[in-house]
């Protein structure tokens, strides 16, 4: 089965079947996989929920978490 690609503020998800499964693969735009930690389920019936992940995945890769600047 070929995997479906879902386009996500310029990273690819790649959705696709793994065993009775899912999972959803991260790929920057043009470049390698992004991120080693995969979601995946042996529920099929969890995808939408696994490509949340992934998106969330991809939101912290973007917009990490700001270190507050110290008071002078």
């Amino acid at each position: 089965m070929t995997a479906e690609i879902i386009e996500y503020r310029g990273y690819e998800l790649h959705v696709a079947s793994e065993g009775s499964g899912l999972k959803v693969m991260i790929r920057s735009s043009g470049g390698g996989f992004a991120k080693p930690e995969i979601p995946r389920s042996r529920d099929k019936s969890r995808r939408e929920q696994l490509i949340a992940e992934a998106k969330a995945t991809v939101d912290a890769l973007l917009d990490p978490p700001h270190e507050p600047k110290p008071i002078e």
